[in-house]
Formats: C-alpha cells, sequence, structure tokens
C-alpha cells in the first residue's frame, strides 16, 4: 500500500512491508497471521513544526517508539520523503512463564501491537502468580486526540484487586503543538507487605485520583512549555484537591548502534535532556513541589541515561535516582552498569509518587541470588553490573547472548548494609516474536560454592 501526503514543503511517500521475507522461507507462511500496517495510520503520526531535516527525524523517533517494526527508513530526494516501514510479528497467543525456585508466575492470553495494522496495541492477559491471580485487559492508541499524544485504557479484576485507568501520555518532541497529560485511576485492592519474601501482611488500598496538566510550547527548536495543573485525589479518609503550574523542557535527537541491548535489530536511543518543574502552591496544607529530570547522552559505543524524580509536600516525600550506562567494547561485548536509589519519607496517604508505599528488591528487579520481594522497606539501594557477550546471529531470528552479573542491594526502613547477588545469565533473543523478545535464564548466587537461586523469564529486568 503506498499513500502520498503532502506536509507543507515536504511530499511523503509511505511504504509498508509485511514481517517475512522470501529469503526467510518458510516463516514468510506466517505472514498469513500478520495484518500488515495500513499507512493511513502511519501518515497520522508525521510530525510538522519544524525545519524539513527536524520533521524527519522526529517522525522516524516517533515510529520507532512504538516498538511495532522492525526498521524504519527515510530516504529524501529533494522535497519528497520516502518513509519505508518493515513490520516487527506483533500478534501472538501469549505465554509467559517465569520461575524462581519453587515460586511461579505463569501468564496466557492474547495480545497484538499493531491490531489489525492500526498501530494500536491490544492485550486479554490472565495471570497467575505466587500471590495473586487476576485478569488484564487493555487498548492503547497513539496520535489520539494528538499526533504527540497516547491514548492508554486498561483495567485489572481479581482477588481483593480491582482497578481502572485512563491515561493520556504525551510523546516528548521538541515539536510538540498542545500539551496534554492527563490520567484517571480508581483503585481498590489488598496490597501485600513482604519479609524475605513471604506476605506478612496486607494493606489496604482504595482511592480516586484525577490529574489534568495542559500547556502550550513558546520555543520551535526545542520544546520550553509552561502548563497548568490539577489533582484530584479521594482516599478512605481525606479527599485533596491541588492547583498549580509546571513548566516542560524537551530537547531530544536520536542515536543509532548496535549490541548495547540486542543483536538482532539496530538500536535506535534518545539523545538529549527531558525536564519537567511543577509547583501547586494554592490551597493550604496540600501543597507540593516536585521534579523530574531526565538526561541521555552518549556514542555509538558508550550511552548514558539518568533520571531524578523529587517529590515533596506536607508531611510526605518521595526521591528516587536511576543511572544506566552502557560501554561497548570489541569482539561483541557490551559492559552494563545500572544504579537505583530511591527514599520514601513519612507517607501518609497511600500514594507516593509512583503509586508505591515501600521499595521492594529480589530476583524479579535485580538481585537474582534473593526471592522476589526479598528485601522491603521505604529506602532503598541498587548497584548493579554486567558484562554482556552476544554470539552470532542467524537471519535475525535467533540471537543468543551470555552475561556475567554482579550486584549489590538493600532495602529497609533503615539501610546500614548492602547484600551481594552474583552470578551468569544465559539468554536467547526470539526475532519472530519482535524487536525486544529476549529470554532470559538466571542463576544468582549469593557466596562461592553455595547453590544458587535459578530464576527464568521472557523479559530483561534491565535493558
Amino acid at each position: 500500500m503506498r499513500v502520498v501526503l503532502f506536509l507543507i514543503s515536504l511530499v511523503w511517500q509511505i511504504n509498508t512491508q509485511n514481517v517475512f521475507e522470501k529469503n526467510e522461507y518458510p516463516l514468510t507462511y506466517l505472514n498469513i497471521f500478520h495484518v500488515k500496517t495500513n499507512s493511513f495510520f502511519a501518515k497520522r503520526l508525521i510530525l510538522s513544526g519544524g525545519s524539513d531535516s527536524l520533521n524527519i527525524e522526529e517522525t522516524k523517533r516517533r515510529l520507532r517508539s512504538l516498538g511495532i517494526f522492525r526498521e524504519v527508513k527515510t530516504q529524501r530526494r529533494k522535497d519528497t520523503v520516502f518513509l519505508n516501514l518493515h513490520d516487527a510479528f506483533t500478534q501472538s497467543l501469549f505465554f509467559d512463564y517465569k520461575f524462581y525456585d519453587t515460586l511461579k508466575n505463569i501468564g496466557v492470553g492474547f495480545e497484538d501491537d499493531n491490531f489489525l495494522g492500526t498501530l494500536s496495541k491490544v492485550h486479554v492477559y490472565y495471570f497467575k502468580k505466587y500471590d495473586r491471580d487476576y485478569l488484564q485487559g487493555g487498548l492503547s492508541i497513539p496520535g489520539l486526540p494528538l499526533k504527540s499524544t497516547d491514548f492508554t485504557a486498561s483495567f485489572e479484576r481479581g482477588e481483593n484487586l480491582k482497578k481502572d485507568m485512563l491515561m493520556l501520555n504525551p510523546f516528548s518532541t521538541p515539536l510538540i503543538k498542545k500539551y496534554i497529560n492527563a490520567l484517571y485511576i480508581k483503585e481498590k485492592k489488598d496490597e501485600f507487605l513482604y519479609q524475605k519474601g513471604y506476605i506478612i501482611d496486607t494493606n489496604k488500598i482504595d482511592f480516586s485520583l484525577f490529574s489534568l496538566k495542559m500547556g502550550k510550547p513558546v520555543k520551535k527548536k526545542y520544546t520550553f512549555l509552561p502548563y497548568i495543573a490539577t489533582e484530584y485525589l479521594k482516599t478512605r479518609d481525606t479527599v485533596f484537591t491541588r492547583i498549580g503550574a509546571g513548566i516542560y523542557y524537551v530537547r531530544l535527537r536520536s542515536l543509532k548502534t548496535r549490541l548495547m541491548r540486542s543483536s538482532l535489530y539496530n538500536d535506535y536511543l534518545t539523545k538529549g535532556t527531558v525536564a519537567r518543574f511543577e509547583l501547586y502552591p494554592l490551597l493550604r496544607g496540600v501543597e507540593r513541589l516536585s521534579l523530574y529530570l531526565n538526561l541521555k547522552e552518549g556514542m555509538p559505543s558508550v550511552y548514558f541515561d539518568g533520571s531524578l524524580i523529587y517529590s515533596i509536600s506536607r508531611g510526605s516525600g518521595y526521591a528516587r535516582l536511576k543511572n544506566k550506562i552502557y560501554l561497548r567494547l570489541p569482539w561483541r561485548f557490551t559492559v552494563f552498569g545500572y544504579t537505583d536509589f530511591g527514599i520514601i519519607h513519612k507517607v501518609e496517604t497511600v500514594l507516593s509518587y509512583e503509586n508505591i508505599s515501600v521499595f521492594s528488591l529480589g530476583a524479579d528487579n535485580g538481585l537474582y541470588a534473593y526471592p522476589p520481594h526479598y528485601f522491603n522497606g521505604r529506602e532503598m539501594a541498587l548497584i548493579y553490573g554486567e558484562i554482556r557477550l552476544f554470539g552470532p546471529s542467524y537471519k535475525k531470528l535467533l540471537g543468543p547472548q551470555v552475561a556475567l552479573f554482579y550486584a549489590l542491594g538493600n532495602a529497609g526502613e533503615h539501610i546500614k548494609y548492602l547484600s551481594r547477588s552474583f552470578g551468569f545469565s544465559l539468554r536467547a533473543e526470539i526475532g519472530v516474536l519482535g524487536p525486544n523478545a529476549i529470554y532470559a535464564l538466571n542463576f544468582g548466587f549469593k557466596k562461592p560454592f553455595e547453590s544458587p537461586l535459578i530464576s527464568f523469564g521472557t523479559t530483561l529486568d534491565f535493558q
């Protein structure tokens, strides 16, 4: 299918290509289960408002961010831009299996990240986890209601669990024309409290939250955007209403590299700065100040991604600092480092900034020698590093990996020491399932010559 779109001084010609090519026979038969991307929906995401080169680069970054294409390429000839989209296989009967020694998580369902070729994501899952069984479903539509805004709706239902969410989430781009960020959550559940991986108590969660932020940029080459903001939070005990304002700053571009996170596909990482500052000064007793800062810089052989979240209000506070660094070495080796530090201070409502009341660490997020939720508390520190070796790939269908990892971490009310976790991981990247389908079998040790804790999952904790 070809669509020709006239956009200011540029003419866009959009060509779409199905997943598997003739040289990937017999996988070409799987194309009958995949609906090729409809160019009409792709053209809705073409961005404008800056220079021609910026419009092209940001449109590619926008489409790549969806995670549904094997490749997004453009070629410009004078005032004509040829946009070529090569689909990834996004439709599947979902089966997710993770285990941590005797603890098991099983999920089944249906998912399609490019539903009927419309770029929309739909899913229905049923999870049978070691702590709760529940049903989950959702829908995400990019470019609704604006090109740089995505609409998401989801629900969860289970034993002592009911959650509904609606969200308008902006795509960070210097070409944003109107800023709309809206969130509605209604949740009622028993939140489990753990000690060394076992449930010891429950915390009743019952709240409704509505947040709306709106604004318009005042710069063209990058986004410097003031906005107004309001929050409404109703808990079992009280109601909080906040009115304030913020400043949103974005300056980004793309970086192309290989063999940092995967071996089958090129990595298109983001470089630049995203910052947000909010102040809710009105209504005495519920004032709040928050800051978000994200810095991304690098070259094809080294990349850094750091973020800071800080929020404080009367009687409570939250801070979290995360950093990632990649260093690509010869012979398909990559060094990866990750740090995560957080503190929750005097939480008096059911919500912290990230909707958590305590931090948790274990085999499901980096400390592979310990069961999930082994460490819990309002202070958290994690220092993680690994050496990755990417093996030879086969036609972008299978890419083996091996990693050696070492971590120090803890979470508690008052951290006094960091526990050790080290070991190795055997991984397989399955290209037929999409650009991010990585399976990992981890062997985590607390001490040398002791039996490891073995865990398996269909996603990596750190990419």
